[in-house]
């Protein structure tokens, strides 16, 4: 296998930054459906990618950490932000506070919060009162996504 450049692994590191620039940039003044969850996809984005850097968590999870973070990249899922445009960021925080939520039960609340940068309460929320909201709504799409990124 080959070994990448310097310049291939800057434009990698770049991307990684972009990414997440977009997103914010993206759901930057949103106020439809699910406002209260979608306007913290950057912040689930980048808590996701850090919990990648614990030295805890398990190959399972960062298995599972890593699939969901590639389904939030995707541009093809389940609700392309093509079509649905800043709305369709809802399947991809689904997956990831559904993920969220198995790490929660795995490990301690304080292992999510050590990555997390923002108010504890608000990560709380995200991962009970906004996530039943979402699953309410969403189940069945559930297994599809999961499937679809090789969980089930």
């Amino acid at each position: 296998m080959r070994k990448a450049t310097i310049k291939e692994t800057n434009k990698f590191l770049k991307n990684k930054t972009e990414f997440c620039d977009i997103l914010e940039e993206n759901i930057k003044g949103y106020s439809g459906e699910f406002k209260e969850i979608i306007i913290y996809a950057p912040k689930i984005y980048k808590l996701m990618c850090a919990l990648l850097d614990s030295p805890n968590i398990n190959k399972s999870s960062r298995n599972r950490i890593s699939s969901a973070i590639a389904y939030f990249i995707l541009p093809k899922d389940i609700f392309p932000e093509e079509i649905f445009g800043t709305k369709g960021y809802i399947d991809d925080m689904y997956l990831c506070l559904h993920e969220l939520r198995k790490i929660n039960d795995e490990y301690e609340f304080e292992e999510l919060l050590q990555y997390w940068d923002d108010e504890p309460r608000i990560l709380k929320n995200l991962l009970s009162k906004e996530y039943e909201k979402i699953d309410e709504k969403l189940n069945y799409i559930l297994n599809d996504m999961l499937k679809y990124i090789g969980l089930n």
